[in-house]
């Protein structure tokens, strides 16, 4: 368990998508609603979660050009250019300190804690997040799922049981079938060398 005292939270988000949705709609869920599309996705998008273009066709994905209708702009116009390059695997960036470490802000307002910015390396994937990234979006959504709660968010199967609403068993046997998948040598090969 982690003592500090403060804690800072960096979100990165697509502010351009997020400030049209929020411009007319209160809420994702309500803009989700009206344009019958899941919230979950779009707000994969907007916190940058989400490939916009599709790795095997290099064609946009279906709902980032709906987005891109619906506020009459062109994919350009919507999305950041490093977005098309890559998703994030998160958009948190935290940062722990003590009081010790907290210092008051001084006049010119550099206080480093407060006017810390990430570094481009620390909110881009690196080449083996982008790989394992690449092997699990060859899973079906399902798989995919589990494979991210049990490994990235360290849940137990009960817990993701709960989660999706399925036994404990049956997560069991998502989680084997991916993790044969995974290692099936056309897969393999993008993670192997991080081994």
């Amino acid at each position: 368990m982690n003592n500090k005292e403060y804690r800072v939270e960096l979100r990165i988000k697509n502010n351009k998508l997020y400030n049209l949705i929020h411009t007319d709609y209160n809420s994702i869920q309500a803009f989700a609603k009206k344009f019958n599309l899941c919230a979950i996705a779009v707000g994969n998008i907007i916190n940058m979660k989400s490939n916009l273009v599709d790795r095997k066709t290099g064609v946009i994905r279906d709902l980032p050009q709906r987005l891109c209708k619906i506020f009459k702009v062109t994919p350009e116009q919507l999305y950041p250019t490093q977005h098309f390059l890559t998703s994030l695997e998160t958009n948190l960036k935290v940062i722990e300190f003590d009081e010790e470490e907290l210092v008051s802000l001084d006049s010119d307002g550099s206080n480093p804690l407060l006017s810390y910015t990430p570094t481009l390396n620390e909110l881009v994937p690196s080449e083996c997040e982008k790989n394992m990234s690449y092997v699990l979006s060859t899973l079906n959504p399902r798989e995919e799922r589990v494979i991210r709660m049990r490994f990235y968010d360290k849940m137990t199967l009960e817990k993701i049981a709960v989660v999706m609403g399925l036994t404990r068993e049956r997560v069991r046997q998502i989680e084997l079938r991916a993790m044969r998948k995974m290692r099936d040598p056309v897969r393999s090969k993008f993670i192997k060398e991080y081994h």
